[in-house]
């Protein structure tokens, strides 16, 4: 999408900081929230890309004016206002940008002949540090100033492992990617950070793991990550994204159990934990590339398990 632009929208430096402060606030809409402003905004007659600004109206009449009346509001809605991105956005020329839906709700991807940035809510409270720590040591997307509650991070534009042509997988390659990973997981193991997720693949195909032409490694994603430097001080959101990953944690779920048994099942997982140690925990990154790379190779040809793991131990351990 070519969108050229002429700015008559003017926003004041107070002004983008009010907004930058309201985005920040998002977070913390939940479902009841975002129906109301909703059903405000429709009940106006104003437009749905106003529905996330709808308390502005009261806190600066004439700010939501601006916002009622800015065409790349109508395209960026809040991504307009990201430090990364305010100058971009309000060019001649700015950036394309479209909208992705994942676990963890919009992402969206914007794209510039300067770079393209990729801009998420948190999944976690620790995700931000942890984003931060894996892009400075280059395991994974370069982190920017953002806006409280959000990412926004570098887009990485290399395949994801799963989504290799088959006939370019050589047991050679197969051999180098494994002993990468081995050694992007000893780097992120180093800071006591434990991933916490499918790294090589998962039954629906899905991969977090981003191979460059060298067969260079790099991860995304840390919503379900914990970083591990006190483990008898672990919150309950940690030790709930600790739990959520294992096989225990699936069959209680599927019991339908309701917040109440939730909270004292994470408590006494919680004992549990403050029992072990972080290399214990950590371990579990490794089972996940032993199951992934089967589960690869029931896709391609059990073949690749071998040379795979074999790079894999060798540089891990």
């Amino acid at each position: 999408m070519k969108n050229r632009y002429k700015p008559f929208i003017v926003y004041t430096d107070d002004e983008v900081a009010l907004l930058q402060d309201h985005i920040s606030g998002l977070q913390h809409w939940d479902e009841t929230t975002w129906s109301q402003n909703s059903d405000s905004i429709n009940n106006r007659g104003y437009n749905n890309h106003l529905i996330p600004f709808y308390p502005i109206q009261e806190r600066d009449p004439t700010l939501f004016s601006k916002l009622q009346q800015d065409p790349q509001v109508e395209i960026y809605s809040i991504y307009s206002f990201f430090p990364k991105t305010y100058k971009l956005v309000y060019s001649s020329e700015p950036p394309s940008i479209n909208f992705k839906g994942r676990s963890r709700g919009q992402v969206a991807i914007l794209h510039h002949k300067s770079g393209s940035l990729v801009i998420k809510p948190y999944q976690s409270k620790q995700e931000s540090y942890i984003a931060d720590t894996v892009g400075n040591l280059g395991l994974g997307p370069q982190q920017s100033k953002s806006i409280g509650g959000f990412l926004t991070e570098s887009f990485l534009s290399d395949p994801f492992l799963t989504d290799l042509p088959k006939s370019s997988i050589t047991p050679d390659l197969a051999s180098n990617i494994g002993a990468n990973l081995g050694r992007l997981l000893l780097d992120l193991h180093r800071e006591k950070i434990v991933y916490n997720d499918t790294t090589v693949s998962d039954p629906t195909g899905r991969s977090h793991l981003l191979i460059s032409k060298d067969a260079s490694c790099q991860l995304i994603d840390f919503g379900v990550s914990v970083w591990l430097d006190s483990i008898e001080s672990l919150s309950l959101e940690e030790v709930y994204n600790l739990a959520r990953t294992t096989p225990m944690f699936r069959l209680f779920s599927g019991f339908g159990h309701g917040a109440a048994e939730v909270v004292r099942f994470l408590y006494a997982y919680k004992k549990e934990l403050s029992r072990t140690t972080a290399e214990s925990i950590m371990e579990r990154d490794v089972k996940f590339v032993e199951q992934g790379i089967k589960v690869l190779g029931g896709r391609i040809g059990d073949w690749i398990v071998e040379p795979f793991l074999s790079g894999f131990f060798e540089s891990y351990r």
